[in-house]
C-alpha cells in the first residue's frame, strides 16, 4: 500500500515537474527585457563593480545618457 502511494506522488510530482522546466522561462530568444525588469537591483557578490548593486538599465543608452553597452551574462549555480 505504502509503495502504491509513493508511486503516485513520484507520479504526481513528475506530471506537475515537466510544464514547469518545459515553460518556466520568463524570455525567449528576441525578446527585450521590460522598463521594470531593467530597474530591478542586483547586489554584487564577486568581481569587480564600481557600485555594489548593479542594474540591467545602467547599460542601455536610453537610460544612461545614450552610452549605449553590450553585456555578457553568465550565471552559474551548484544546486
Amino acid at each position: 500500500m505504502v509503495f502504491v502511494i509513493l508511486t503516485m506522488v513520484r507520479l504526481l510530482l513528475i506530471i506537475l515537474l515537466i510544464p514547469i522546466w518545459g515553460f518556466g522561462g520568463f524570455y525567449e530568444i528576441g525578446d527585450s527585457v521590460s522598463i521594470d525588469h531593467q530597474n530591478i537591483s542586483y547586489p554584487v557578490c564577486y568581481g569587480e563593480y564600481p557600485t555594489e548593486n548593479l542594474q540591467l538599465a545602467q547599460f542601455s543608452g536610453d537610460d544612461n545618457g545614450g552610452a549605449y553597452k553590450i553585456i555578457w551574462i553568465e550565471m552559474l549555480a551548484t544546486w
